[in-house]
């Protein structure tokens, strides 16, 4: 399962190697950064041990190699199943002690023994983690390891969020691999830098030749040596440093070429004497005439031998291209990350990595990459035509190729992440202002649309794709270099997110934008209505737009003044948002949380949760001001599965639309109810609800994509996420099947804001029988579906369904999450903090030990008892029953056999539960009962 070795070229000689721009900059040598799977958890607290992943044996450590361990060989850690091999990603050891932050592998994939090498890669934190003022060490064996820690991004808190490593790894053997711990020292840290004299005495000799030809055929010459360029940005202040340490200095040197375009070094001296140089090829200046391709010969040399040529090679108009050039022989020692740690930071989607990724699939995207080639100007397995509907790799929160690697850390799916990384150069978006040397601002030029229908009202020639086969779109924009830069570190890599961000807002007109340019749309909901001349982008558009803007300005560096006009487009959008939904009258209703999106009558629930998921995503980075909106947003996401008492069955919203409009003397009006929903778009068109979800196992489908927003959610603590997940899960249990080979829209169910997480290999389903499902010692989800189930939990914090019948559900030790659904059960929480919900039916609930909570949100799941009630320590939940009740009255009464909750429904006052045994005048409405949202 290899990857095409022609995206890796050596000139064959000792003296220089050319490492094609498949490989990461930053880590080209190194192929670094992968992430080891499980949980995103929000606010950054780390799972327990029972929630780590522990699929299959790692690869095997220096310390536990034998002295024969040159013959070892080393590979990722695979289990062979239904789908076929799955690879999973190798178990890095956690350190123990307080100072210890993260740990990693490095890993000798060469054939020959590689000397003590320096390795450089990027490493996103865990806020809080490293604390400014304090350093960072590494140690293997118990030895420290030189370091050195370029600081790129900061936490408000001043932590450290995003940082570029160079260590130096000791020699390894082929197939040998040692693990490295990063440490928080307090010592100062190392300032000295190796100098830029240096750079220029060590024999850096690298030159570029080009040989231009315009359309009559004439030729002009051009030559750049990178040693002649740095002396004179040395002399005139141009020249920008990178890197700045005693292990590696990188520096950053540009020369325009013609008038459109420009050659750019980023030439990275190492200590060991030994050079890197990424070349950028550029065509991007926003405000010089001309819009054409660019053809040329290119020749690079290093110590006077060419290491690359092409011929002919057609330059995308508004495009770029890079290249990496080493001294001496490539180093092979690849970084393998805790991706554990990476979904800890932040910095990803709630993903379930622990799912592995499919040889197949990673062999079917090597082959599809070998067709298409790699190098300059080529475009990757991305799909050129963005507009075009369908299923496809590269559509949701992040591409199919790029969670492939982060839930195997295999090299074949890194290359593919990468090549496609590099392929973003050949896109036609990239417009930089030459004033300012950043992407063409939105906010200094409001007009600016990356459409040929802008003509020329800011740029010289209209914007245009000629010359490219790329159509390009926001509505299908994929995330392409974000987790690249992140995990390289690489320059190229930077400024590709910021082009890819930029086209985010300047795709979509100008008259759909709001007044600050935001993608939330140039409309004000007034009296909850808007004429068609006030126009909004697609939901999707919103979300993937919005997920660009949000990661540029999460990741780049606080130094980069990209980073502040980032920040600044995510927060005029954030607030846009907040004027528009929250402060505006759909707020109060029932169905409050429905985006407004370019369409006539329909919500597409997919695209809803596209923006959810997005939102999700940005809130658990402590976004400030961004959780009225979360809240809002949610409302919709998760009621629409659980307002069958409102009028809606929760299939209906596993469908591809659903009716939330209508137009009334050419306005369009939200509709104010669930029934109303209903109505529109079944009862009114003669239709009933299907039984069984649209597109049934994709795993991109809408029970997919339900299940991704709800698990993000449910980890923000959103009330009923858990519950909705559950039943959106046991709709659709066989696309679980499926993740491995299509995992982008692989969720991770975390049970509350900083709680446990549940694994895709720790769920089961029933059937449509009585079914006996027993759990294990890990955090689980168990659904019963239909039938009379018997279900136990035993250890671990699960998530316990008893779905349609009368079931049992015993949790037992751990703090659970049980619900009863439909039928009268028997709930038993057992030893733990537990939450508790009968759903519908007659039921019989107890708590067991510790404090529990026990939840009731609908008139409809009155009638139940509460065997053990401790007035000293559990709670009842009436939280959302007096929010979607519109506030009911409620009083305690004293019973025959206990305290009677009773609430005042459409037939006057219904019993809501007994408690078995207890004094009403022991209970107090303040202490004893939850009844305003937002506390606990």
């Amino acid at each position: 399962m290899k990857a095409s070795e022609s995206s890796m070229r050596k000139c064959g000689l000792a003296s220089a190697s050319l490492i094609l721009s498949l490989m990461m900059i930053a880590a080209p040598v190194t192929l670094a950064d992968t992430l080891p799977g499980a949980p995103t958890f929000k606010g950054g607290v780390k799972r327990d041990s029972d929630g780590r992943i522990i699929v299959a044996p790692g690869i095997p450590t220096k310390a536990e190699q034998s002295n024969s361990a040159k013959a070892t060989a080393i590979s990722m850690p695979v289990v062979t199943g239904q789908t076929g091999s799955i690879i999973h990603n190798p178990v890095i050891p956690k350190g123990n002690g307080p100072s210890d932050i993260v740990g990693m592998r490095l890993v000798n994939r060469g054939q020959q023994e590689t000397r003590a090498s320096l390795v450089t890669f990027g490493q996103v934190f865990v806020p809080g983690s490293l604390p400014e003022g304090s350093n960072l060490a590494a140690f293997t064996n118990g030895q420290e390891i030189p370091l050195q820690t370029d600081i790129k991004a900061r936490n408000p808190d001043g932590s450290v969020r995003h940082a570029i490593l160079t260590l130096r790894s000791p020699a390894l053997a082929p197939g040998e691999a040692t693990d490295v711990q990063l440490r928080r020292v307090n010592r100062k840290r190392q300032l000295s830098a190796i100098a830029i004299e240096d750079i220029l005495d060590g024999g850096l000799n690298l030159s570029v030749k080009l040989a231009i030809m315009n359309n009559i055929g004439n030729v002009t010459s051009f030559q750049a040596d990178a040693e002649t360029l740095l002396r004179r940005a040395l002399e005139n202040g141009t020249a920008t440093s990178w890197l700045a340490g005693p292990l590696a200095r990188e520096i950053t040197i540009k020369t325009p070429v013609t008038p459109l375009l420009d050659l750019t070094f980023h030439i990275r001296a190492y200590a060991d004497g030994t050079f890197l140089t990424d070349i950028v090829f550029s065509a991007d200046r926003a405000f010089t005439k001309g819009n054409d391709n660019i053809l040329y010969d290119v020749s690079i040399t290093q110590n006077g031998r060419e290491v690359f040529s092409q011929q002919a090679l057609d330059h995308h108009q508004k495009g770029t291209w890079h290249i990496t050039v080493r001294t001496g022989s490539e180093i092979p020692v690849r970084v393998i990350r805790d991706m554990d740690y990476l979904l800890h930071t932040g910095a990803l989607p709630q993903y379930d990595l622990s799912v592995g990724a499919s040889e197949a699939a990673i062999r079917a995207s090597v082959n599809r990459l070998q067709q298409v080639g790699t190098g300059p100007m080529t475009t990757g397995t991305i799909e050129l035509n963005m507009p075009k509907p369908g299923g496809r790799e590269d559509i949701g929160p992040l591409p199919a190729w790029t969670v492939r690697y982060l839930a195997s850390q295999d090299e074949n799916a890194e290359r593919v992440m990468y090549a496609n990384a590099d392929a973003a150069g050949s896109i036609p978006w990239h417009y930089r202002d030459e004033k300012t040397g950043q992407v063409v601002s939105v906010d200094d030029h409001p007009k600016l649309w990356f459409d040929k229908r802008s003509g020329t009202t800011v740029l010289p020639d209209a914007y245009s794709t000629a010359g490219t086969d790329w159509v390009t779109d926001v509505a299908h924009l994929p995330s392409l270099v974000y987790i690249p830069y992140l995990l390289s570190g690489s320059q190229y890599y930077r400024d590709e997110l910021q082009f890819s961000a930029n086209h985010a807002t300047a795709y979509i007109w100008d008259g759909w934008r709001g007044p600050r340019q935001e993608l939330s749309g140039n409309f004000s909901l007034g009296t909850n209505a808007w004429t068609r001349t006030e126009t909004i982008a697609q939901t999707r558009a919103q979300a993937w737009g919005l997920r660009e803007i949000a990661d540029a300005a999460y990741i780049l560096p606080d130094d980069d003044p990209a980073k502040a006009y980032f920040e600044r487009r995510l927060k005029v959008n954030l607030e846009s948002y907040h004027r528009i939904y929250i402060d505006g009258p759909a707020q109060g209703k029932p169905v409050r949380g429905m985006l407004m999106g370019y369409g006539v009558t329909t919500n597409r629930v997919w695209m809803d949760d596209y923006f959810t998921g997005v939102i999700s995503t940005i809130a658990g980075r402590d976004i400030p001001g961004i959780r009225p909106f979360l809240e809002w947003k949610a409302n919709f996401s998760v009621q629409k599965f659980l307002a069958e008492d409102f009028g809606l069955p929760p299939m209906a919203s596993l469908q591809s639309t659903i009716q939330t409009f209508e137009w009334i003397d050419k306005r369009r009006f939200l509709k104010e109810s669930w029934q109303e929903i209903y109505d529109a778009s079944f009862t009114k068109q003669g239709l009933k609800v299907p039984e069984t979800p649209a597109w049934p196992g994709r795993a991109d489908n809408s029970v997919a994509t339900a299940r991704f927003s709800l698990a993000s959610l449910a980890g923000d603590g959103i009330p009923g996420a858990v519950e909705a997940y559950g039943w959106v899960s046991a709709a659709d249990p066989g696309i679980n099947q499926v993740y491995p080979t299509d995992p982008s829209f692989v969720p991770l169910l975390q049970l509350g804001r900083n709680g446990p997480a549940i694994l895709k290999q720790h769920e089961q389903f029933g059937g449509n029988g009585a079914d006996e499902l027993t759990g294990s010692q890990a955090h689980e989800l168990i659904h019963g579906r239909k039938g009379d189930d018997r279900i136990s939990g035993l250890g671990g914090a699960d998530a316990l369904f008893g779905g349609k019948g009368k079931d049992r559900i015993d949790g037992n030790d751990g703090n659970d999450h049980l619900f009863g659904n439909h039928g009268n059960d028997r709930l038993n929480g057992g030893p733990g903090r537990d939450v508790i919900k009968g759903g519908k039916g007659a039921d019989i609930l107890t708590g067991g030990q510790d404090a529990d909570l026990f939840v009731y949100d609908r008139l409809s799941e009155g009638g139940d008892r509460i065997t053990d009630f401790n007035p000293s320590e559990d709670k009842v939940d009436l939280r959302d029953l007096i929010w979607f009740a519109n506030d009911p009255d409620w009083e305690i009464r004293q019973g025959a056999e206990g305290a009677e909750i009773w609430v005042d429904g459409a037939d006057g006052a219904q019993l809501l539960v007994l408690l078995e045994n207890v004094q009403a005048s022991r209970l107090e409405a303040d202490t004893h009962f939850l009844t305003q949202r937002g506390k606990s």
